[in-house]
């Protein structure tokens, strides 16, 4: 009779009956938690491992610009608040392959006309709940447009317009200014850096505000092997960024950067570059299973040289793609680069690879 009298009012409560016999059907290591009340930074060991938890989602695409300046000169990516925990290590591996191309018959003349594929091997450590390092190195490679194929393919799909691309052959690999005396056809590594970045998570996002982080990054370049990839030159970034769970499918991202250059050229060519520039990031998560998500974002890079059109206007890079956790450990992201606004300026196609494994 005692334990009818517990029963009773607990089934007389549709939502109490409901977590009861949750709690008694499922496992401990089974039961689910609604992300929305679990803090950022809270330490339950039924959430540790878990991406996303609290206003951050699955997150975005972590890859710098590609256009054609501004990657070789930054290669500082925009950052949004991060989950890693105390204690934690993060291993990352991205690859951005992008075909390049830009025709300009007019003052002044140029073409641009390759492959690039840029690679970033990355390790990040919780020095605390809210506090993260991070070491990347970075390569940038250039060849033989090898996605002009496939660009073409993309843009008659889509009913876009090849640019004159058409009016020369395929596989080419070509960076051509007649009035700067410039033609370069070299291939293989053309930069390496090291960027290490420290980030702080100083305000958990509570109702209408989101999750907010800070981040300072310092670029080393180690290696410089081409004309076109400019002199030896360090970078230095500070940056703010956000993230805002608006329901269970829904998440909304935003990074905003300034980065600081060293004096800076090209060995030989008359081309006077900017030695500031801003980064603006938005992008869009839909979260469409508990372990996937299909994710839009926008980035703007300000200009990288002065008074050399279209190289002083700004690059605007679009990303489309989807994210995938395969476990508690590995995050999986897929995305296919798009040039707008500024075509010259920024990647003509291309597709973005990463892996990233906590421990």
């Amino acid at each position: 009779m005692r334990s009818l009298s517990i029963l009773i009012p607990i089934l007389a409560q549709p939502a109490l009956a409901q977590q009861a016999v949750s709690s008694a059907l499922l496992p401990q290591d089974e039961a689910t938690t609604d992300e929305a009340t679990v803090p950022l930074h809270d330490t339950q060991p039924q959430d540790a491992g878990s991406y996303a938890r609290g206003q951050v989602g699955l997150g975005i695409f972590e890859t710098p610009s590609q256009s054609p300046l501004q990657l070789p000169r930054v290669g500082i990516r925009p950052r949004i608040p991060s989950t890693l925990r105390k204690g934690q290590w993060q291993l990352g591996w991205r690859e951005t392959l992008v075909n390049m191309w830009a025709q300009e018959d007019s003052d002044p003349e140029f073409r641009l006309d390759y492959g690039s594929l840029y690679s970033a091997l990355v390790v990040g450590y919780g020095v605390s709940d809210s506090m993260q390092i991070e070491l990347e190195y970075h390569n940038q490679a250039r060849f033989d447009s090898i996605l002009d194929p496939v660009t073409e393919a993309f843009h008659d799909l889509f009913g876009l317009d090849d640019s004159g691309r058409d009016d020369f052959d395929d596989h080419d690999n070509a960076i051509e200014f007649p009035d700067l005396g410039i033609d370069i056809d070299e291939s293989g590594s053309i930069r390496d850096n090291l960027v290490l970045t420290f980030q702080h998570t100083f305000h958990e996002g509570q109702g209408s505000w989101p999750t907010l982080s800070w981040y300072a990054s310092y670029r080393e370049n180690l290696y410089t092997n081409s004309q076109a990839a400019g002199e030896e030159s360090n970078s230095f970034a500070v940056g703010i960024g956000g993230a805002k769970r608006f329901n269970e499918r829904n998440y909304g991202y935003f990074s905003l950067g300034y980065v600081f250059h060293e004096d800076d050229d090209f060995e030989g060519i008359n081309v006077e570059l900017e030695d500031k520039q801003l980064s603006i990031l938005l992008a869009y998560e839909c979260r469409y299973r508990p372990d996937a998500a299909f994710v839009a974002q926008y980035l703007y890079t300000g200009e990288s040289a002065s008074d050399l059109d279209p190289f002083d206007k700004a690059s605007n890079e679009f990303v489309f793609g989807w994210k995938k956790q395969l476990n508690r450990q590995t995050l999986l992201e897929v995305g296919l680069i798009e040039n707008a606004i500024v075509e010259d300026n920024s990647p003509d196609f291309g597709i973005h690879f990463g892996l990233t494994w906590r421990l």
